[in-house]
């Protein structure tokens, strides 16, 4: 009776453990051998169209940003990159297997969406193009979106 009971817990207890086990020791093996994991993330230009959108005067880019992404359908969270004198708006959508980087000039009303391409080794850890802990080693949410 006893033996049966030892048995039964042992195996309960390894079919529950088991897939937590397999996923720190698949993360850990790319993290240590990153040589045969070999990419880095990168961004392929999407489409290029020019955004019709109007936006208030005097908008802030993280409006702008906001504006922009939901027209696209885009929603979610983001980061903004503008430089103080104007010239364009870097919006990176964050998205663990699919991230899109816009850029948007207001000169000439030109949207460029490029799609982030995230080989396997990048969501087991490392940092992404603009710096971002990924999968394994993401602590938290540390990022904002407008």
């Amino acid at each position: 009776m006893f033996s049966k009971i030892v048995r039964r817990t042992h195996m309960y207890l390894a079919l529950f453990l088991t897939p937590w086990v397999l996923m720190y020791a698949l993360s850990t093996i790319a993290m240590n051998h990153r040589d045969f994991f070999r990419g880095r993330p990168h961004f392929e230009k999407e489409r290029e169209q020019v955004y019709a959108g109007a936006f208030a005067p005097g908008a802030k880019s993280g409006a702008m940003a906001v504006q922009i992404l939901r027209d696209l359908g885009l929603d979610g969270a983001h980061n903004v990159n503008a430089p103080p004198g104007g010239g364009r708006v870097v919006i990176t959508r964050l998205d663990p297997l699919s991230p899109r980087r816009l850029t948007f000039t207001p000169a000439d009303s030109k949207l460029v969406i490029e799609k982030g391409i995230v080989p396997p080794s990048a969501l087991l850890g490392g940092r992404d193009r603009v710096g971002r802990a990924r999968g394994h080693r993401n602590r938290g949410c540390q990022h904002r979106s407008a």
